[in-house]
Formats: C-alpha cells, sequence, structure tokens
C-alpha cells in the first residue's frame, strides 16, 4: 500500500489558495472557481511521486457489523491504491474499485454484489447543487459501501463544493448528500467482459498483501 502523509481532501479553499482551483475574475467581479485540469494533474502527480496520495480511510463514514472497523478502513485503502492510475486520479475508478471490494469481501467469506447505475451526488456548503454521474458501489446483505468517492474534490469535471465522504455502512443510514439509482448488477462471472487485464493483476496484488498480512 502506498505509504507517507495521508491529505484530508476536504481542503476546498486551501486548493484555492493554492491556485489550483482558479477563480473567474470578469470585470472586477470574481465568480465561483473552476478546477484546472493542469494543474490538477501536476498535483497528483507530484503527490504520487511523494507518496502522499489520499486514501479513503482518511475520511471513511461507517458503521454496522460487517467487518471490524480497522480491517474496513485497510480493505478500503488496499483498493484505493490499487485503481489509483488515472489521469485524474481515481474517482472515475468506480467500477474496478467495486469489483475489488467485492472480490477482497468474498476472500473474506462475504458475498457482495456490485451495482452499475446513477449515482446524484449533492453540496453540503451550496443549496440546489448537485452532480450526476454513471457510477458503481457494493452492497452486502443490509451494508452498503461506496468507498472510492473521496477524491471526486480532485475531478477536474466535478462541480466545486462536491466533495462526498467515503462510506460503509447500513444501507438505510447512507449520507443524506447522494442517492443511488442502480440500473444493473454486475456479476464475476462479467467482470472481465467489461474490465481490462490491469484489474487481473490488481487481484493478484490485493491477494497478496492480504496474506502476507495473515487477513486470509
Amino acid at each position: 500500500m502506498a505509504k507517507g502523509i495521508r491529505r484530508n481532501m476536504n481542503v476546498a479553499m486551501d486548493l484555492i489558495k493554492k491556485n489550483k482551483w482558479k477563480p473567474i475574475v470578469k470585470n472586477g467581479q470574481v465568480y465561483k472557481p473552476q478546477k484546472d485540469q493542469e494543474e490538477l494533474l501536476k498535483w497528483i502527480l507530484e503527490q504520487k511521486k511523494d507518496g502522499t496520495r489520499p486514501f479513503p480511510s482518511d475520511r471513511l463514514v461507517t458503521n454496522g457489523n460487517l467487518i471490524d472497523e480497522y480491517t474496513r478502513n485497510v480493505l478500503v485503502d488496499l483498493c484505493a491504491a490499487a485503481v489509483d492510475n488515472n489521469w485524474c486520479g481515481r474517482s472515475e475508478m468506480c467500477l474496478y474499485y467495486s469489483c475489488l471490494i467485492r472480490y477482497v469481501l468474498r476472500l473474506l467469506g462475504h458475498k457482495a454484489q456490485v451495482h452499475i447505475g446513477e449515482a446524484i451526488y449533492m453540496s453540503m456548503h451550496e443549496a440546489g447543487m448537485t452532480f450526476s454521474w454513471e457510477h458503481s458501489w457494493v452492497t452486502c446483505d443490509n451494508i452498503l459501501i461506496d468507498g472510492n468517492v473521496d477524491t471526486m474534490i480532485e475531478n477536474p469535471f466535478v462541480p466545486v463544493g462536491i466533495d462526498p465522504a467515503p462510506y460503509w455502512g447500513d444501507i438505510f443510514k447512507t449520507p443524506n448528500d447522494r442517492i443511488f439509482r442502480s440500473v444493473r448488477l454486475l456479476t464475476v462471472d462479467q467482470e472481465l467482459e467489461e474490465l481490462d487485464d490491469t484489474y487481473i493483476d490488481w487481484k493478484r496484488r490485493v491477494k497478496k498483501y492480504l496474506k502476507s498480512q495473515g487477513y486470509i
């Protein structure tokens, strides 16, 4: 797993001050800050080089009795480290992430389902601001796992102000800043029809790590 200083991603204003998100100034008026793709990419690459990429456990909202809390943190971070290969961070790697979460849960003896559908996220800071996209999440009995959204804040296509925390817990206690609309389930047999061969390598890596730490 990646090592280094873990950064809290709930730092929108800090990023603006560091010129990662640039306010628009027209005729002396300052408008909502916009995310600068080049600056964000540079920032992400610097984090990867320094070993300071964020982890879901930094902000994980969790409850329920599916696995102890320490192990939940290990699993969400392990899968996040594996999929953090996209140019704009791992927020768009939700399907790979969900499949890996299901895989590690199966290794630990828990049956889980990967959902694909629409997720709508709402800003907790600005009334009426929402963002909708195709997304993937995991359910295991009454537990919902939406663990890969902490880096949406660094995605250039997600509006400033949308910054959900990752969640692992009771489906009926899901944070009220998000709505899920499941369209279909992706079975284990269907995984390789939608994911490329890197997924196989990531499965090997996470399994090797879990074995080395005595989880399986």
